[in-house]
């Protein structure tokens, strides 16, 4: 007779809404709290996720990775996805949808620019910054207009 053993994994970026009883002691083994990512994982997920893509010149990944404060790895890679769908709209114009065939010339060209990164910004909403999550941005005092 063999006696199987069974994990339970649960997952929630709002542990405080779950029901106390299943957060009692007893419960479960183990609780464990991942934080939102700052601005080194934030750099490191966005690597990942355009490892495969053809970036722009114009794309800092450090700078634009300093713009993401609340956005989870799931919020970054939603970004890549949705940037890389603005640049092929961006190119559709350019592509003769009659033919079967992408011409190479095009593919070779096809990029993702910062203006496609910046319009997915727009669109996909950090997940952390809806309800609980604040990392304090880099402004100081010198960057605030008005204060002479």
């Amino acid at each position: 007779q063999v006696v199987g053993m069974v994990v339970v994994l649960g997952a929630t970026y709002r542990a405080t809404s779950v029901v106390p009883v299943l957060r009692r002691t007893g419960s479960f083994d183990r609780e464990m709290g991942i934080s939102v990512p700052k601005i080194d994982g934030r750099i490191e997920i966005l690597q990942i996720h355009t490892r495969g893509m053809p970036i722009g010149k114009d794309v800092d990944l450090k700078k634009l990775a300093s713009e993401l404060h609340g956005y989870t790895g799931a919020d970054i890679k939603s970004l890549c996805r949705e940037s890389a769908i603005k640049a092929i709209r961006r190119y559709l114009p350019k592509i003769d949808l009659e033919n079967k065939r992408i011409s190479s010339k095009i593919l070779q060209s096809m990029e993702i620019q910062l203006c496609d990164l910046s319009d997915a910004m727009h669109e996909i909403v950090p997940t952390a910054m809806r309800e609980f999550y604040v990392e304090r941005a880099k402004i100081l005092w010198k960057d605030v207009g008005g204060l002479s």
